[in-house]
């Protein structure tokens, strides 16, 4: 009985860790919160596994995952595609917990490779990987460049001369697209 409400009580307070970090996510963003989170859920985690010592390192990751699993799941199952922008952040702290529990059982030197390793990733994500995260959704590229074949076209210049595709080969071109509900587009139309 006793451990099924130390689960419990687990499995809340990680629910209330992923609610307090919703504030970092509107206010910072996923990065930070994908850095915070991971180090919160790693420290967390290990500390409880030293503490706590009538329930098995396992059934505390297991009921710190079904915490966290508990804010982020219902939205994913609702709508996978529209989630996929904060996966990496849920990804990241289910990773501190592993990265927390491997640190617990692993001997001298391995556990302090492992640590480095999780946080060397959790750096990684932090300042380049979500940048290449949301790139390959946009633009489905890591680097964020995105080339597509220039349609064949005809129109009019300044002077009344007929311009195409084919009289810009081999010319430096500038093409300056707009969005039809940006209040900064519309008053640059007249200086255009």
């Amino acid at each position: 009985m006793f451990q099924l409400i130390k689960i419990t009580l687990l499995i809340i307070l990680a629910a209330a860790i992923e609610l307090t970090l919703t504030i970092v996510r509107v206010d910072m963003g996923f990065t930070y919160s994908l850095l915070i989170g991971f180090t919160i859920f790693s420290f967390i985690a290990y500390t409880l596994m030293r503490l706590i010592k009538k329930l098995k390192p396992f059934l505390i990751i297991l009921s710190l995952f079904l915490g966290i699993s508990a804010m982020y799941l219902p939205p994913r199952l609702i709508d996978f595609d529209g989630t996929l922008v904060s996966l990496p952040d849920y990804v990241f702290h289910v990773l501190a917990l592993v990265t927390a529990w491997l640190f617990h059982i692993a001997q001298s030197w391995k556990k302090w490779a492992i640590a480095g390793l999780g946080f060397s990733i959790t750096l990684f994500m932090f300042f380049r990987g979500y940048s290449m995260w949301i790139h390959k959704l946009n633009f489905d590229s890591y680097s964020g460049s995105y080339t597509a074949p220039f349609p064949d076209f005809i129109a009019e210049d300044k002077k009344g001369a007929m311009v195409s595709r084919d009289s810009l080969t081999h010319k430096l071109v500038l093409v300056d697209f707009w969005h039809t509900q940006c209040a900064a587009c519309f008053r640059k139309f007249p200086i255009l």
